[in-house]
């Protein structure tokens, strides 16, 4: 158990966070692939949601739970996490719109679009 919280606490503490962010993107790219079986898609699309993810988990546990949670700031714990909750959400939001832009279909709507609009 000692070597467990030595391996989790001490000079290799990067390598846990890095374990549980891979199994993370192994996790939700296997649990999404399986409803289409696009696998590589979904691989994609939980790396490029990682920016938001992580700075959303680290900010929940490092900040809002440890400065105001555990210091028993119940009512600033409360605003700042349904605060910080629409943030992120709007990130995350904003995120995916320029994945859609820079994607593929974005191209081909808007080709799609313009010659439909120059056919009339």
């Amino acid at each position: 158990m000692d070597q467990v919280l030595n391996f989790v606490s001490g000079r290799f503490r990067w390598l846990s966070h890095l374990i549980f962010w891979l199994t993370f993107v192994a996790f939700y790219t296997v649990a999404y692939g399986n409803m289409s079986t696009q696998y590589g898609i979904k691989f994609l699309h939980t790396i490029l949601l990682l920016p938001t993810v992580i700075p959303a988990t680290y900010f929940t546990l490092h900040f809002l739970f440890n400065r105001l949670l555990l210091e028993r700031k119940y009512v600033s714990f409360i605003f700042a996490f349904i605060g910080s909750a629409f943030l992120f959400s709007y990130l995350v939001s904003v995120h995916k719109v320029l994945h859609f832009m820079i994607s593929d279909n974005f191209f081909q709507c808007v080709k799609n679009f313009l010659l439909r609009k120059n056919t009339r």
